[in-house]
């Protein structure tokens, strides 16, 4: 008798558990099953990337409880937590500090899932291990960072105000004195410019070890700014020498400093101090009062100290003193201008140069505006400042034009008080005459602020203007009133957009958005637009993308003296690596924090012949579609600091036209789904992946741009 059973579902399902369990095998994620039938709840099984992060064997652990992992280190809370899950037969994710076979730390995601056998009762717990301790790294390296300069390795001064509190609370309670030191290097940049920044570098380095070193335990040494230190110490006694107090700081610095074998520096400093309560109350107080000593230090001959008086602080605060000497600076030609270039965004030739007036103060040093000319229009003086850079800056413009220097524009600030001056147009005119300018120019840069003093004259005077030729920019654009009725009203030939809005435009979409209204506005009304503050080519590359005129900034140049000028015109002054690149290529921007799977997907791509650009973290991948023009954008989901669809919701604020994909693991279907209902993403696809089907994807993604860009008018 022959009997058939068909046996053709027993095979399926055979090779479905094969399929699971390769898949279980090859994830490099470590895979544990434990059994909760016996009483201690043992290990019955382990994948190989449980054994390649922990560095267990099966055969090392299955059996045990996974109590081991933790080592001696079970004061975690997490640890109950994992606890109470299981004792409920719940799902928990937790981070665990674990320890390998060796003893070496590694941070753990775990995920617990209970299994129930046939009859719906959990017998066993799954747990997927995701080793995490890179990312605990670099969180905890941003972490310090956020607090710490990375040069120095000491604390930043800005936002260690709270330390210093603690320090002055202390001190108060206990009737003790609490210093403030502040450190400065004299004639440090001579060492940048003369050795270059490298030995700069060490040598601030080893000026932080001699400061950590000449302080107790119960100082707090920062870094303030470039050369300069500040040091808080608590709990000092009432009758100690603040003098000999701080020369141990001077003494450490003076020392021979060996950076290499071929240099040694020999570097003194000025050092400030000030005490509660003997003249601050507050931090903010003995900080400026720390800060002035130094200064006064280094007016007295430098590498000293100069412990801040009552006396002192009297003469500083007393601004009719200050006043008076802004008079006296006037009239002895103390005051000097700086121009900084203005550039063309398509080709990088400087077309304008802003003045920006500098007092040279014996007494004081170079000082810049912020310092002189809330001074100056409190006492009037406003005006007679304002009178001499409008008239130096035209006789400066002459000479240049009479050497043989054209094409360009001279911009010179305009105060409110002169603004409203009644006269003020016939005094630009005769200046005008006077030194035989073309009125095209010279061009006047006037605040919001300015412009809404008295709109009413402020309007007329800048008509007046108008008819003499003379071009106005409104500076500053955005901070003030913005009331775009007055941009209609008011005859202004450029648009400044102030720097606050430029630092964060490569990765900031709102930013963004605002900066591409501000230059639609600005062309819409007939009138050319300017970024202020650029400091990168990233930056720089995204203004010309869209479309701004002209660009200022440190990227470009600082503001120079008049007689650096010449041959900077001269040679037009090229723009160095702003330029967008324009790729012939289709160009695919890739973002994953995993190495291997970054180098698995560029291989991949570039069988297809595209321009492949490839980031490991948010920040450069906003640099590089600031730098190149980019139309196709793949992210991972799951990365320190920023997910994928938060970092592709920014790339749409920044680049709408760009066709951006989701590659990820890992499926939060609430955030994905809400990215995709807002525009965000184009795609969501899933690893791992098929190599031909992800291929054919992105090709789709291309072909959908380029239908996109032909389609629009």
């Amino acid at each position: 008798m022959l009997t058939l059973r068909d046996v053709t579902a027993q095979r399926a399902s055979e090779r479905q558990l094969r399929l699971l369990r390769r898949a279980v095998e090859s994830s490099k994620d470590g895979i544990i099953i434990v059994d909760l039938r016996a009483p201690d709840q043992p290990i019955r099984y382990v994948n190989a990337g449980f054994e390649r992060i922990t560095g267990y064997r099966s055969d090392d652990v299955v059996g045990r409880n996974c109590r081991f992992l933790q080592a001696e280190d079970r004061l975690q809370p997490e640890i109950e937590t994992v606890g109470r899950a299981i004792a409920e037969r719940q799902d928990c994710e937790v981070v665990l500090r674990n320890y390998r076979k060796d003893g070496s730390l590694f941070w753990n995601r775990l995920m617990l899932s209970p299994v129930p056998d046939e009859s719906g009762k959990v017998t066993h717990y799954i747990g997927v291990q995701t080793d995490i301790t890179a990312q605990k790294v670099m969180e905890a390296e941003h972490q310090y960072l956020a607090t710490h300069d990375p040069l120095t390795r000491l604390l930043r001064f800005a936002g260690s105000e709270a330390r210093i509190e603690a320090l002055l609370a202390q001190a108060r309670e206990r009737k003790r004195r609490m210093v403030v030191i502040s450190v400065d290097l004299d004639g440090f940049h001579s060492v940048n410019d003369t050795m270059g920044f490298a030995v700069g570098d060490a040598a601030l380095r080893l000026v932080a070890d001699r400061l950590r070193a000449a302080s107790g335990p119960e100082c707090e040494v920062m870094r303030y700014a470039g050369e300069e230190f500040v040091i808080a110490i608590g709990d000092v006694d009432p009758a100690a020498d603040l003098t000999q107090l701080a020369t141990r700081y001077c003494e450490c610095i003076a020392e021979p400093m060996p950076i290499s074998q071929l240099a040694t520096l020999y570097l003194t400093a000025s050092v400030g101090v000030s005490a509660f309560p003997d003249s601050g109350q507050t931090v903010l107080d003995l900080t400026r009062q720390a800060d002035t000593a130094t200064k006064r230090a280094k007016r007295n001959g430098r590498n000293g100290v100069y412990v801040f008086s009552n006396e002192l602080s009297d003469a500083l605060s007393d601004r009719l003193a200050l006043g008076g000497r802004l008079r006296e600076a006037l009239a002895r030609d103390e005051f000097l201008l700086y121009y900084q270039p203005q550039v063309d965004a398509q080709n990088g030739n400087v077309v304008g140069l802003e003045a920006l007036v500098r007092w040279s103060s014996p007494e004081f040093g170079l000082l810049l505006p912020n310092r002189f000319i809330p001074v100056a229009e409190d006492n009037g003086m406003i005006l007679h400042l304002g009178a001499w850079v409008l008239r130096t800056a035209c006789r400066q413009l002459r000479a240049w034009i009479d050497s043989g220097l054209s094409g360009f524009q001279v911009s010179v600030n305009v105060s409110a008080a002169q603004m409203q001056r009644p006269n003020f147009v016939a005094d630009v005119g005769r200046i005008l005459s006077e030194t035989a300018i073309d009125p095209g120019m010279l061009q006047l840069e006037l605040t919001e602020s300015v412009l809404m003093d008295n709109a009413e004259r402020s309007a007329i005077q800048m008509r007046q203007l108008n008819k003499l030729g003379v071009r106005i920019a409104l500076d500053d654009f955005g901070v003030g009133y913005s009331s775009l009725s007055y941009l209609r009203r008011f005859p202004i030939h450029k648009l400044k957009i102030d720097q606050s809005f430029i630092a964060n435009i490569t990765r900031d979409g709102k930013g963004a958005a605002l900066v591409r209204a501000m230059i639609s506005i600005g062309h819409h009304l007939g009138m050319r637009v300017v970024a202020e503050g650029v400091e990168t080519a990233a930056q720089s590359s995204y203004l010309l993308r869209n479309h701004c005129d002209e660009l200022q900034g440190f990227h470009f140049s600082e503001a120079l003296p008049a007689s650096k000028i010449p041959e900077l015109l001269r040679h037009r002054y090229q723009t160095r690596d702003e330029k967008v690149h324009l790729e012939p290529r289709r160009t695919l921007l890739l973002l994953d924090d995993d190495e291997n799977i970054l180098r698995s997907l560029i291989r991949l791509f570039r069988r297809e012949n595209y321009q492949v650009l490839s980031a490991s973290n948010a920040t450069r991948a906003f640099e590089l579609l600031a730098t190149h023009s980019v139309q196709v954008v793949m992210s991972d989901q799951r990365m320190p600091g920023i997910s994928g669809t938060e970092f592709l919701s920014q790339v749409k604020a920044l680049y709408p036209e760009t066709m951006r994909i989701v590659l990820s693991g890992y499926t939060d279907l609430a955030s994905v789904t809400d990215a995709i209902n807002r525009g965000a993403i184009y795609k969501f696809l899933t690893k791992p992946w098929d190599d031909d089907a992800l291929c054919d994807q992105v090709q789709e993604a291309f072909r959908q741009f380029e239908q996109n860009a032909d389609a629009k008018p």
